[in-house]
């Protein structure tokens, strides 16, 4: 028998259907409803000073998979937008490195036509100077030029510095 003054002890079950009460009056949604209430399409409540656990799952004493604040999400938002803006940044020095690319290149190509046409140039004034001393052959373009003589002394031929 209860005694006089004294309150009777309340059962842990009516003490957590009335905090899932008072987190459903006194709380806003949440902005995504978590696991339990999303399956069974309730509106989910959560208080963070309140509970751990949202209104729903309070009520039916099952886990939930929620703690959730808006400073929390406010973090979460300012570290997507961080993230965004690193993305962003990033994507832009690889556009900026593939036109330096592009450059560099196109400049490598430029010197490579200039070494082709310097080898060509060398090699008709090596031509010309074998013709001129009589160590080459005229021999139409379309066949391979070759020495008259592969045993020819070159050691003997004398070395002029003609450029073209």
């Amino acid at each position: 028998m209860p005694r006089a003054g004294l309150k009777s002890k309340r059962s842990s079950t009516d003490r957590r259907l009335d905090l899932a009460a008072a987190i459903k009056l006194s709380s806003f949604p949440v902005m995504v409803a978590y696991s339990n209430c999303a399956r069974s399409g309730d509106v989910c409540y959560f208080s963070k000073e309140r509970s751990t656990k949202c209104s729903y799952c309070l009520r039916k004493n099952i886990d939930c998979d929620g703690s959730f604040s808006l400073e929390e999400f406010r973090r979460v938002v300012d570290e997507k937008k961080s993230l965004q803006e690193k993305s962003r940044r990033k994507r832009k020095e690889i556009a900026r490195l593939r036109r330096a690319l592009a450059d560099v290149e196109a400049e490598d190509s430029s010197v490579q036509e200039s070494l082709a046409h310097l080898d060509e140039v060398s090699s008709r004034m090596i031509r010309r100077e074998l013709q001129a001393l009589g160590v080459l052959e005229e021999k139409p373009p379309e066949d391979e030029g070759a020495f008259a003589d592969l045993n020819f002394p070159w050691s003997e031929v004398p070395f002029s510095e003609s450029v073209d």
